[in-house]
């Protein structure tokens, strides 16, 4: 969930920073900040022949749904419009580009990266930060933080494949834990902020990732090259990020406190 931003994204994660940096707005971090992203974006169009290719991907929205989704119900909306079964390649997939990521190493969260090759990968647009890793422990979940202020964001997540359709509450539902959510035991200031459904949302400040984590644009592609079979998993995801269309890497914004060491 970037949503929180390294769990901060969603779920909880395993620490926490004591720090507490103001200074950015809630667009500026949940965008990369104000640096300019990086990135050759060698992918120059709709798939990844070019922008006079065929598009042949599977997972294509309607449309007149969002393929940039900029909130967690648009994300659902997404999601609820893709062809099932819908999994995580299948979402990544969808999703407009170009697509502005950060990838980091790091393991303090409950989404970890598993190794430099398979990073937690954030996606970035307007408020909202998605994250992903292509193997481990959460290869399953797509978590997501919606920005309320410069270090709030609502936490959410869903499990995928998604074989039948979400409710708009689901994402919230799924981190609740005891009288607030799963996320708040390690992010701090947790408070209700609404309701959807009956279901309480909450949002808690969020982190950034330490950035001797994050790892290099030509790192990730090369995990992503060195895939030789694009049925597993791993691949899957790795291919359905990088094969149809322009990927920049970004950064969070600075003054967005960190998150593990």
């Amino acid at each position: 969930m970037l949503v929180g931003v390294s769990l901060v994204v969603g779920a909880c994660a395993s620490a926490g920073s004591d720090e507490e940096d103001e200074g950015a707005s809630a667009a500026e971090v949940s965008s990369g900040g104000d640096v300019e992203p990086t990135g050759s974006g060698s992918d120059d169009g709709s798939s990844s022949g070019g922008p006079d290719a065929p598009d042949t991907r599977r997972c294509i929205p309607p449309t007149d749904v969002s393929a940039s989704p900029r909130t967690i119900d648009e994300a659902v909306t997404l999601l609820n419009a893709l062809p099932a079964p819908v999994d995580i390649a299948c979402f990544l997939e969808s999703l407009d580009r170009p697509l502005k990521i950060l990838a980091t190493s790091s393991t303090f969260s409950a989404q970890p990266a598993f190794g430099a090759e398979n990073p937690r990968i954030f996606l970035f647009a307007g408020e909202l930060v998605m994250s992903v890793v292509p193997a481990g422990e959460g290869v399953k979940l797509l978590e997501f933080g919606e920005f309320v202020d410069e270090f709030q964001t609502i936490k959410g997540e869903v499990e995928l494949p998604l074989e039948g359709e979400l409710a708009p509450s689901d994402p919230y539902s799924r981190v609740l834990f005891e009288a607030g959510t799963g996320c708040g035991l390690c992010h701090r200031n947790e408070h209700e902020v609404g309701t959807l459904d009956g279901v309480t949302q909450y949002a808690s400040l969020a982190y950034q990732p330490a950035l001797h984590h994050a790892l290099a644009e030509e790192d990730v592609r090369a995990a992503h090259e060195a895939c030789t079979d694009t049925d597993t998993e791993r691949c899957a995801i790795l291919s359905a990020l990088f094969g149809h269309g322009p990927v920049l890497f970004t950064v969070f914004d600075e003054n967005l406190p960190t998150f593990g060491g």
